[in-house]
């Protein structure tokens, strides 16, 4: 949770499934969230992660789960919670972090299997069939037997497989590009250059300012029309919203997990 001072605490994605009124919670959880980010005047916030497993260390509690069905039923619930108050949604890490034990905030992680269509980007294609994804965010994770590339900078998996085979109609963001593990890439300006011939709509560069500044004077600035619809539906003031009963129900039901 990068919002603390002022937020209600939420609790880790993983906590839901252990509460027998689970998906409730993780309606009141993903509602929550998005209000309290919306009445700060923030539109919107790169959730849910559908990585599958707990074994990956850049995703540990952040999974909903370790299986497929599980991850399925409280992620489907905190995204109806988020768009229940206007906010889009954004699954990631497409096609599945959760494979791996390294961690792309420090390195280039390689997912050696060749079931990855069968096993976690199952989820994603549930998720994208459902129609409750507005937004996709891919890994910086390569899959050595589809592709050289990771993820992130791949037109295979983003445009063949994401766009052509999944029908995905949605905005891609990329991944952090200042990640180390999309360092493969290159340097800042041709790691974005790659994301975006890949496929990438905007590119997230939220570090280092001096790779910040080379993007944005290396790269063509364009408008992206998508991105008009992932603006929040809705505005309301922190002081209405903690009035709300709803907000009450939400936060008392959060602390209690939380404590």
């Amino acid at each position: 949770q990068r919002f603390r001072e002022g937020f209600s605490l939420i609790p880790a994605a993983d906590e839901y499934a252990k509460h027998h009124n689970g998906e409730e919670l993780a309606r009141m959880g993903g509602w929550l969230m998005a209000a309290e980010l919306i009445a700060h005047d923030i539109d919107l916030s790169f959730a849910p992660v559908l990585d599958k497993g707990h074994q990956c260390k850049a995703i540990g509690n952040r999974s909903f789960g370790e299986d497929a069905d599980t991850i399925l039923r409280y992620s489907t619930a905190y995204m109806q919670g988020m768009k229940s108050v206007g906010m889009a949604t954004t699954g990631k890490h497409f096609p599945g972090h959760g494979g791996v034990i390294a961690d792309s905030h420090l390195e280039t992680p390689y997912d050696e299997r060749s079931d990855i269509f069968e096993q976690d980007m199952a989820i994603f294609k549930a998720q994208i069939d459902a129609g409750i994804l507005d937004a996709m965010m891919p890994a910086h994770v390569i899959f050595p037997n589809y592709d050289s590339q990771p993820a992130s900078g791949s037109e295979y998996w983003l445009k063949h497989v994401l766009r052509q085979k999944l029908g995905f109609k949605g905005l891609i963001f990329s991944d952090d590009l200042t990640m180390e593990g999309a360092a493969i890439m290159g340097s800042p300006a041709e790691r974005g250059a790659q994301a975006m011939k890949a496929g990438c709509d905007m590119l997230l560069m939220c570090n280092k300012r001096e790779a910040q500044v080379e993007v944005l004077d290396n790269l063509p600035v364009s408008t992206v029309p998508l991105a008009d619809a992932l603006l929040k539906k809705q505005s309301f003031s922190l002081s209405d919203l903690k009035l709300s009963h709803e907000w009450k129900a939400a936060s008392e039901a959060m602390k209690r997990l939380t404590s």
